[in-house]
Formats: structure tokens, sequence, C-alpha cells
């Protein structure tokens, strides 16, 4: 490699950007520091793209396109670093332009502070409200160590960013997730990440040319867009203090309070006014929660106590029991009445194997196996505590054990519902014998709940059920609940009912197989 002059590589994602993407391609070929690779990532163009970029591959063997289905622009930035040679990453958005000198300030910088994992530039906005004004007259820069700084506001343009590939490495490829796809704020997430270890450098002259859409034009992309920026402070704020932090206090109350004026619009006053009360019940709840679970952690041999003492075989007293026990600690995170009808044919059914997914705060556990048969065997997963933020902490595992009926066998996976190796190991505790009932309430992406479903079905009997939570979303920034596409896809293909109380949100749907 050569060390004053290291390769860059450029990535410009695109979709149906034919007619405009030229000038970006253009301005890469323009640039006075010439030792780069420029890779297109095209993410299922149905325009003439293709066309377009093989214009320029013909004549320049530093060009790169690669194909691949529309997966959304954080999959095909990370298709361009996955395919990248440089040592140094740069990204330019596909209606974007650099200023000639870019790519050549930049280097210099780096070569002059070895320490700067990451080096942007103002830029001039065209186009909309903020036509002609700089970046940095929108939101104050700031170089070195900026992590408190970028909480506040994201100053970073990300077609003026370069980036060391060993960094990007190091903290992880840009977020897929569905809120984040749909909001394409990918990149704020990974400069909060980068920024958090880090020290980065700025150039305080227009080195890009910044084309401004505003995609936040109604009411609904006003909700998600508040929702996404507390799915981003939420997974990078260092202390998880998340309520003392004045910008995620900020986004929160902008996200609660349009998504109460989209219900009001939407759903009517009655449900409006439901929707008021069941917030500030649930926080007034989670407060006593946390107290409860401090309590239990220090003492969970009482609990233990309090758990094994409860006996009932009515599906109300044992959900009223789980409900209120302990303040809420092991609560269901159910609507009563839909998960009632739900333990009414747990009951009729009178399971005698029986596979949760998703163990989460133990509530629905605890009514399985109170209305399961006295020699049931149980099993739930879940991943560990704070793993992609699902899970259970370990010193509760004494106290899930505690729901058990004294002939019961309880099986307490804390894996991937997802890995083949706890497939085989729900096989080898079933011993040959199959599924009276399933419980669908893990990942709740589309391709989660699918696998999930295609996994484990197989397990069922035939005249067994199925039952999935959460086949209601009409939350306009829950992106991340898909149970209901995946749910009205396959239910045709079964006897199924569904038990809907809320319009909005949960849902319970089950399948005979």
């Amino acid at each position: 490699m050569n060390k004053e002059h290291p390769l860059v590589s450029v990535i410009i994602p695109t979709y149906n950007r034919a007619n405009i993407l030229s000038q970006a391609i253009l301005s890469v070929i323009s640039q006075s520091y010439q030792n780069w690779e420029l890779i297109i990532v095209d993410d299922g163009s149905t325009d003439n793209t293709k066309n377009v970029v093989e214009e320029f591959t013909k004549s320049d063997k530093r060009i790169k396109y690669i194909y691949q289905e529309n997966k959304g622009q954080p999959s095909a930035m990370n298709t361009g670093i996955k395919n990248s040679a440089g040592y140094f990453i740069a990204f330019l958005d596909d209606d974007d332009q650099w200023m000639s000198r870019k790519l050549e300030k930049q280097v210099d910088l780096f070569n002059k502070d070895k320490e700067i994992a990451l080096v942007f530039t103002d830029a001039i906005i065209q186009g909309g409200k903020l036509n002609s004004k700089k970046s940095s007259d929108i939101s104050k820069p700031y170089s070195g160590y900026v992590y408190k700084h970028l909480l506040r506001q994201n100053f970073i343009t990300a077609s003026s960013v370069m980036v060391k590939k060993e960094v990007l490495e190091k903290c992880g490829l840009f977020d897929e997730s569905p809120i984040i796809k749909t909001t394409q704020m990918q990149d704020y997430d990974m400069w909060l990440r980068i920024c958090k270890k880090y020290k980065i450098g700025y150039i305080p002259e227009i080195l890009v040319k910044y084309n401004y859409v505003n995609k936040i034009n109604n009411l609904e992309k006003r909700i998600i867009s508040y929702y996404a920026m507390l799915y981003i402070l939420n997974k990078n704020l260092e202390d998880k203090k998340i309520f003392l932090n004045l910008t995620y206090i900020n986004y929160f109350l902008k996200w609660r309070l349009f998504k109460l004026i989209f219900i009001l619009k939407n759903h009517g006053l009655k449900i409006f006014i439901k929707k008021v009360f069941r917030f500030y019940i649930n926080r007034i709840d989670l407060l006593k929660q946390e107290r409860a679970q401090r309590k239990a952690k220090n003492n969970p041999q009482l609990i233990i106590k309090s758990l094994k003492s409860f006996s009932s075989n009515d599906p109300e007293e044992i959900f009223n029991f789980s409900w209120n026990f302990y303040s809420g600690l092991i609560r269901p995170t159910q609507i009563k009445e839909e998960f009632l009808e739900l333990l009414k044919i747990f009951k009729e059914i009178n399971p005698k194997y029986v596979l949760e997914i998703g163990t989460a705060k133990g509530g629905n556990l605890f009514c399985f196996c109170k209305l399961a048969r006295d020699d049931a065997t149980i099993i739930s997963i879940d991943l560990p505590e704070e793993q992609f933020g699902g899970g259970y902490p370990e010193w509760k595992i004494p106290i899930y054990q505690a729901f058990a009926k004294e002939n019961q066998k309880l099986y307490l996976l804390r894996k991937d519902s997802h890995s083949q190796e706890t497939l085989e190991e729900v096989k080898k505790i079933l011993n040959g014998n199959q599924l009276d009932f399933l419980f669908i309430d893990g990942d709740h992406s589309y391709e989660g709940v699918k696998k999930d479903f295609e996994m484990y079905s197989q397990l069922v009997r035939k005249g067994g059920i199925i039952a999935f939570h959460d086949i209601v979303n009409n939350d306009p920034s829950r992106l991340d609940i898909e149970v209901p596409k995946f749910f009205n896809e396959i239910k045709g293909n079964y006897l199924y009912k569904e038990f809907v109380i809320d319009k909005i949100n949960y849902g319970i749907g089950i399948l005979k197989i």
C-alpha cells in the first residue's frame, strides 16, 4: 500500500436514478486524487441504470458495477463495503456531487493526524427551502472527540465522509433494520458508533454539493422519523439512562404527541382517550416494576416461595395472578381479553408438549405451566439478555423454573431460536414426541417470524395449535413488527382464529394444524 496515497474505495448506492447518476460518477472521475476505485451498487433499479454505468466501466477499469435485489440503501452500502479493497471508504449519494479536491484534502488530513478515524467536510445545499445554505449554517460542526455533541444533532453530511475501513470493520456494518431502511438514518447511527470510540476530523470548506429532499412531509413520516431517532439513541447512549438525556426526551415527546394526533385522526376520540390513559398507566407501572426488579434480584427466594404456593386451573385467576404479582415482575405483555381466549383453547387441548419462542418477562410461560398437564414438558426459548435487545437476565432463571408444577419438566433455552443447534436441542428434549402447542412471540421481523414458523411447525402434531402474537400493527412507527404480513400470507392454508381487541397493536392469531 502507498502510505502517502492509499487506495480510496468510493461507494455510490443507487436506485432508479439513471437520469442523474452520471453527475455523481463524473465528480469522482474529476478528482485531483486519482488512487481510487468506484463501486456502484444498484439496489434493484428498474430503469436503465445498468446501461448508464456500463458507459463508464468500458473506459475506466476502476469503476465496478454490482447489482442486487432491492433491499434498501443500508444494505447497498454494506454490499459496497464488503466488496471494497481500499484503506479508506468514502460515501457518495447518487444525487450528490464532489468538488474536485475533496478526496485529496481528506487524505492530506488523515496523513497529518494518524489518530483520526473519520473526516467530513462542509457542504453546499441544493434544492428546497435550504437552497444555497451551507450545512455548517444548519448544524454547527465539531471535530475531535465529538460523541456528546453528535448525540444532540447530526452535523455530518454522509456524502462528505471518508473513513478508515478498519474502523468500519470494528464498529460493524450499517444497520439494515426496517425502521432504519425506511428513514435512511443509517449514517447517523454509524457516526455515533464511530464517534463513541474515535477522534474525527473536519475540513471547514465546501467540498460537496448536497441535494436536499424533504422526506418528512406528512404526519406518518414524522412519527416514523421520531421513532427512528429514539431507536438510534437507545442503541447508542452509553449509560442507557435514556430518560435523563434531553435529546431523547425531546424526540420521545414529539413521537408520543404526533402518534396521539395520528390515533385521534384515524381511529377516533374513544381509542385516543384509551391510548392516553394506557400510556400514563404504563409509565407508572414501569417505575413500580423497576423497584420490584431490584427487590427480587436481592431476595429471589421470597419470590420463588410465593410462586410455588400458587395453584389454580382457572385461566382468568392465573392471568390475574401473573399480572399483579410483585408489581408486574412476570406480567404478560398481552391484552387480557385476547390472551384469555388463547388460554381457554390451551386448557381445552390439555397439552403435554409445549414450546414457547420469546420468554421475555415470563408471564406467558407462567400461564402455560399452570394450565398444562401435570406431567407436561415445556420448552421456552429466548436470547441471553441484551443480545439484540431481547432475553432476560440470568438471575431470573430460578424464578422462571419455579413456574413448573412438581412433575413437569421445564427447559429454559437462552439461545437463538433461528439456530440449527437450538432446533436440534428441542428435538432431543422432545425425544420423538410432537408438540401440542407452539407459541411464536420472538423475532417480529417478517424473515424472523417466518423462520421460526418454518423451523418449528414441523414439530407440531396434526390437530395441534400454533399461536402468533402481534398479528395487528397499524402503528406507523413500528415498522419492526411484521408478524401481520406473514400471518396473513399463511392463515388461509389452515383453520384459523383471530383475537383482536386493539385496532392498532397486539392481537393473537391461531392456526390448527
